[in-house]
């Protein structure tokens, strides 16, 4: 392979796993474009320089690109957020299908067998416990297993097994996860009780708030204040009663008065 067709490779799986990000961001799962695009290109080099050496036919190039392409978006979309959109996974059948009838009809009728007993296992343990696979799972495995049916019947034994260590080593860091994350309970230190003369001390209202310490404190810890002192009244001494000289000179007048109307017949 010249340099010119393996850098088009690469070139292309990074360019076609950006524009699958965007269709997964579109799908309410926003993902790293760049991180995509690194992860397919990366890929998309492994799988030229394979075929390059001779390890794999011509028509199974479209193939491991197409698996590289779409499952670096999947992949980082599972990882962060537990989704495996719609918009990647259905449209990997019908894609995978025209790649793969490069093989001819027995290529064909193999992934067809691996993608029906593959996916159907899976679908089997989401109906039986539905909390450990998702159905973006389900509809995964069946183009996965379409590609591993392909393969060979031992590239789908040992990747039925793999998965399996891989859902319960998931499930194990989860679960750690959630405990790591769960608050613990503290229990704040309660006050001991105070009795007796000490039960005033013991929580002091501020001195800030005048009102709210006078309210608080008890009736007998509240002191009255002390009456003003009244000013001393100093004794008055009684005055001798004094007759003047114009009442001792009346008295005798008034007094022969009524004598006189006395002594009228």
């Amino acid at each position: 392979m010249e340099w010119g067709l393996f850098s088009l490779v690469i070139a292309a799986g990074a360019l076609a796993a950006s524009g699958a990000g965007l269709l997964v961001r579109g799908a309410g799962a926003p993902i790293s474009l760049r991180l995509a695009a690194m992860l397919a290109g990366t890929g998309a080099a492994v799988v030229a320089w394979r075929w390059q050496a001779g390890g794999w036919p011509g028509w199974w190039l479209p193939v491991t690109w197409l698996v590289t392409v779409l499952g670096a978006p999947l992949a980082l979309a599972d990882v962060r957020h537990r989704r495996l959109p719609d918009v990647l996974t259905l449209p990997a059948y019908p894609l995978l299908a025209v790649a793969l009838a490069g093989g001819g009809l027995e290529t064909l009728t193999a992934a067809l067998a691996g993608a029906l007993l593959f996916g159907g296992a899976h679908l089997l343990v989401r109906h039986l416990a539905p909390g450990q696979l998702g159905a973006g799972d389900v509809k995964l495995t069946g183009s996965l297993g379409a590609v591993l049916g392909a393969v060979g019947w031992p590239a789908l034994a040992f990747a039925a097994v793999a998965a399996s260590f891989l859902s319960a080593a998931l499930a194990a860091a989860g679960h750690l996860r959630t405990l790591t994350r769960r608050p613990r309970k503290t229990v704040a230190p309660q006050p001991k009780p105070v009795d007796g003369p000490e039960r005033r001390t013991a929580c002091p209202s501020p001195p800030n708030n005048p009102s709210t310490a006078s309210a608080a404190a008890p009736a007998s810890a509240v002191e009255e204040p002390a009456p003003a002192p009244r000013p001393h009244r100093r004794a008055v001494e009684p005055r001798p009663h004094t007759v003047g000289a114009s009442q001792q000179v009346a008295r005798p007048r008034t007094l022969a008065a009524s004598d006189r109307r006395a002594a009228r017949p």
